[in-house]
């Protein structure tokens, strides 16, 4: 199984679970031009095997966090010419788990129960994110957590904004997998508004308005 690398109680939660939906690392939603549809990617499409996007939420003071996971359910990456050329992946939103709360079994549904409220993700009429990806360009200088910057589309909550972020990519053996190190986005962009900078909140019980993301995907010939 793929390692986790990378998302997000209910009436009157406490001050405890508020700390569920963002982190202070840097955005890496860009802010030009708003997302296009892009076009088809020529080339091999590999088959979703597994995956898995991890999230960390942060209060604004404090410390507070919380971290857990949500599955990737679908998708491809499509291959040309042994290079990552395009793909899209499906996020079930309605898997969103928190791990930190693992042995507080209550305080974790009703904050996961939360998270996919009205005042985050919306569940009910939006069960799943997609990321279409657009391009992957080669760093000049790889790293060990990264080799190329990869550019697409995500999509979330019926919002569509352009995103990149590095990752390792590696493909051998009829197999293509992507890794990410952390990285993250603004969630306001998509309309996840509830105790962020924009609102106007007490400091105290700010949320953070960056998540921050990393994500593990492995696809291959089906």
């Amino acid at each position: 199984m793929l390692a986790a690398g990378m998302l997000i109680a209910c009436s009157a939660p406490s001050a405890d679970q508020q700390a569920e939906a963002a982190a202070p690392e840097t955005a890496a939603a860009e802010e030009a031009a708003p997302a296009a549809d892009a076009p088809a990617a020529n080339g091999d499409a590999m088959a979703f095997q597994e995956g898995i996007v991890t999230w960390i939420g942060s209060k604004a003071i404090g410390g507070g966090k919380h971290n857990g996971t949500v599955n990737i359910s679908g998708g491809n990456l499509v291959v040309a010419d042994g290079n990552l050329v395009g793909g899209e992946f499906t996020l079930d939103m309605n898997t969103i788990t928190c791990i930190d709360l693992a042995d507080k079994p209550e305080k974790k549904a009703n904050l996961e129960g939360h998270l996919k409220t009205g005042d985050f993700f919306e569940v009910e009429t939006y069960p799943t994110a997609t990321f279409q990806i657009t391009g992957a360009e080669a760093l000049a200088e790889a790293t060990e957590d990264a080799t190329h910057t990869v550019s697409g589309n995500l999509t979330m909550r019926g919002v569509t904004k352009p995103i990149s972020f590095p990752a390792k990519v590696t493909i051998a053996d009829g197999m293509v997998s992507a890794q990410t190190p952390e990285f993250a986005i603004n969630r306001t962009e998509w309309g996840v508004n509830f105790r962020s900078s924009i609102m106007g909140v007490a400091k105290d019980i700010l949320i953070n308005d960056d998540i921050v993301l990393a994500i593990n995907i492995m696809a291959g010939k089906s």
